[in-house]
């Protein structure tokens, strides 16, 4: 039987609560734009009928719940992975893969985005493709958030045994004191609570690289933006 003493106790439980409190609060967001949406639109068809809402209004309407949809299902894919790490369950599904074509094919799929890329990678590699882009995701969507809005550099390459892709963004840069526990759960950089997320965006991703035997390197100062720079063997 594991025993636990009273401050290891006190922990869980604090984190217990912090987590359950993080939670509710991101999945409340969301979940309440959808209900309001949901609502004025039921509203208006008790009253004037569905002819009275407009093929504009519908489109209006479809875009929001798709984007408030797709940031729900974000959350609890986070939290799920959360979990897996933390009972132990979280795997990865390894394949070959050629990396210059997985990028390139990637880079396509984010073309609409302000990112400048560079790509030297014409190696095979044996990682999970799925859990690596999602990675690259989160690094180039906080690059986004926190950069003020300027272009981000995504940079792959490789060196001897490994493949380093860095992602740059231009923006205040992250605090020393901040950097320290950046890749703790339920941190969110200097930002506020108001700041979209749960915080377990690099926790999970830390994860992920750990798991192919690699690791991420910041490197930020204040006022001149950061760099993540993922460093992966290539099998």
């Amino acid at each position: 039987m594991k025993y636990f003493t009273n401050k290891k106790l006190q922990e869980a439980l604090a984190m217990k609560h912090e987590f359950i409190c993080v939670a509710s609060h991101e999945l409340k967001t969301p979940l309440t734009a959808l209900k309001l949406q949901v609502e004025m639109a039921k509203r208006v068809m008790d009253n004037h009928g569905v002819d009275a809402i407009s093929p504009g209004k519908v489109r209006s309407i479809i875009n929001r719940t798709h984007q408030d949809v797709l940031r729900l299902s974000r959350l609890v894919d986070d939290l799920l992975d959360a979990s897996r790490i933390n009972s132990g369950k979280f795997t990865m599904k390894y394949e070959y893969f050629n990396l210059e074509d997985f990028m390139e094919d990637f880079t396509q799929r984010m073309s609409h985005q302000r990112i400048r890329m560079t790509i030297h990678a014409p190696v095979m590699v044996k990682w999970d493709k799925f859990r690596i882009e999602q990675v690259i995701i989160n690094l180039l969507n906080n690059a986004f958030r926190y950069g003020n809005g300027s272009e981000v550099d995504l940079d792959v390459s490789t060196g001897g045994n490994l493949v380093f892709i860095k992602v740059r963004d231009y923006g205040p840069g992250i605090s020393q004191e901040c950097q320290k526990k950046i890749f703790a759960r339920f941190e969110c950089g200097d930002m506020d609570r108001a700041t979209e997320g749960l915080g377990l965006g690099l926790y999970i991703s830390q994860e992920i690289i750990k798991h192919h035997n690699g690791k991420i390197v910041l490197n930020s100062e204040l006022g001149k933006g950061s760099t993540f720079e993922l460093q992966i063997p290539i099998s």
